[in-house]
This record gives C-alpha cells, structure tokens and sequence, in this order.
C-alpha cells in the first residue's frame, strides 16, 4: 500500500519541478498533474490560487492574502494511528 503511495507522490513532484508564475504554465501543470492516477484510496485535490483571510474580519483574519495550494492527494477514508505507523516504518 505505501509502495503506491511513494510511487503516486513522486510522479507528482515530477510534474511539479517548477511551480510557473504565469496562468498558461500554471494550467499546463495541472493537465499533467490529472494524468497521473492517484494511489488506490486517495484522491488528488488540484493545486489552486485562493485568498485567505479577510481586512473586515477577525483580527486573527487579517490581512486578506493571496495562497497557492500546490495540490496534494488526500484519503478518501480515515487513516488510523496504526496505518501511519506502517507507513512512517516503511521510509
């Protein structure tokens, strides 16, 4: 199971050897990104630009900035303490 996972997140990174500050580029590494099959059980949640926080809000809030999520692949179940253990185990 960690095997696939390794072998998933390193295609990835492959795909990611420069994050592109210009749309097309950016856009580009996502199509590649999506060819790549996720690891059975996980899903890939594509990279995105994203404002977090907020002027008007909460002091913990502000300021509004701009965050580039560089994607990732996430469970699609819970993972248990066990199944981490094996996997940090593995390497």
């Amino acid at each position: 199971m960690a095997g696939a996972w390794i072998a998933a997140r390193l295609n990835y990174d492959k795909a990611l050897v420069i994050l592109p500050d210009s749309k097309e580029m950016f856009e580009s590494r996502v199509r590649v990104i999506t060819q790549v099959p996720p690891p059975p059980g996980m899903a890939l949640i594509l990279p995105t630009d994203s404002t977090v926080g907020a002027n008007d809000g909460d002091v913990g809030e502000a300021p509004a900035r701009k965050y580039r999520n560089l994607g990732l692949y996430l469970d699609t179940a819970e993972v248990t303490n066990a199944q981490y253990a094996e996997f940090v185990a593995t390497g």
